[in-house]
């Protein structure tokens, strides 16, 4: 169950609203601090998640609580942004604000709505879906007018648009990046997603640990290094596990931790750890003659009374 055919206009306004509310990312808490799914919100600039930032107002088992249910019970991860834009639709969440100008009664009218009024459109998404009539309205619509502007110039791109997503803030190219994967959405074109792994291979004295082991892709991943005696990592690269491709290389000397991006693929860290391991001190040499003299007995005399 999804909504398809959703106009440029309304996709525009949607993502102008969750720009301001998660950054266009569906694995992001609220303050970058992470809370349990029942976490009853206080407003405390804690306890949003996810691209429209559910929470859980009044209740412990309120918007948020449900949103991971739905995702985790369906074969979605918390953070996969197809599956709460697919919830959307299996929430219908709409407040039939008295503050809207549309009229609409429903998620499904909104969705399907032939508006070419970002202005009217952000102001009903935001007080109807969010139900906060006119919070940061102008900063509201003027992201919706960049991503609108943004899709317009890129709609007709070859591109392939992959989320970029972790409980991290994103850049503007990111925010418009994931905006167009939520457009292709509801155009029916639907952006891969998956649990790939990430192994290591190491070569020289010394160790490598990633963090973390899988990904659900286009995030960043974290390699830490620990060079054994006499040794330096001098290079790390990502390779494609199945094609042994190149995918990322640098040169590391002496650098405990590097960050890398995770694309959309199982990923092979190959670190090269190259030196000289100390030379172990000399061992005793051994005196024949030395010996000889430590090995001989004196004869103790004895004295007779």
């Amino acid at each position: 169950m999804s909504f398809t055919g959703v106009s440029i206009y309304v996709v525009s306004a949607i993502c102008g609203c969750f720009w301001r509310e998660s950054g266009v990312n569906p694995a992001i808490w609220e303050s970058l601090r992470p809370c349990a799914w029942d976490y009853q919100y206080e407003y405390t600039h804690k306890g949003g998640y996810g691209l429209g930032q559910w929470t859980n107002v009044g209740t412990q088992h309120g918007r948020l609580y449900h949103l991971h249910e739905w995702v985790t019970n369906n074969g979605y991860s918390d953070g996969d942004g197809n599956g709460q834009l697919e919830y959307m639709a299996v929430e219908g969440y709409w407040t039939n604000s008295s503050s809207s100008r549309l009229g609409y009664t429903s998620l499904s009218q909104f969705m399907h709505s032939d508006s070419t009024s970002l202005e009217d459109l952000v102001w009903d998404f935001l007080a109807n879906w969010e139900g906060v009539a006119g919070d940061h309205y102008s900063e509201r619509l003027s992201y919706a007018r960049q991503v609108y502007n943004y899709i317009l110039l890129h709609a007709g791109d070859s591109q392939s648009y992959s989320w970029v997503s972790g409980n991290r803030y994103l850049s503007n190219s990111d925010r418009l990046n994931n905006s167009m994967v939520i457009y292709r959405y509801f155009q029916g074109v639907i952006p891969p997603t998956g649990q790939y792994t990430i192994s290591v291979q190491v070569s020289g004295n010394g160790t490598c640990t990633v963090y973390p082991t899988t990904s659900d892709g286009n995030e960043n991943i974290t390699v830490i290094l620990n060079a054994g005696a006499g040794d330096t990592c001098t290079d790390i690269e990502l390779r494609d596990t199945d094609t042994w491709q190149s995918i990322a290389s640098t040169l590391v000397p002496n650098l405990p931790t590097q960050t890398f991006f995770m694309p959309l693929e199982n990923i092979t860290v190959v670190a090269t750890f190259t030196g000289t391991p100390p030379t172990p001190p000399p061992q005793p040499t051994f005196n024949p003659v030395l010996c000889c003299i430590l090995g001989k007995r004196k004869k103790r005399r004895i004295i007779h009374y």
